[in-house]
């Protein structure tokens, strides 16, 4: 799984995609809830919230 460098944040942009272990979220939602239990029946995975679909983080 990718992690985000120092660098990337201060950029503003995340060197990550979303996969079936990541999901990137503009803001907590109630879709957001669906993805934790979604992750909990599965894997698991990591969730950022803030983040553009693209990678830019607001």
């Amino acid at each position: 799984m990718a992690e985000v460098k120092e660098t990337d944040r201060k950029s503003g942009i995340m060197s990550l995609y979303e996969s079936e272990s990541v999901e990137l979220n503009e803001a907590y939602t109630q879709e957001v809830k669906k993805e934790v239990v979604a992750f909990a029946n599965t894997n698991g995975g990591k969730i950022y919230i803030g983040v553009q679909d693209n990678g830019v983080i607001f």
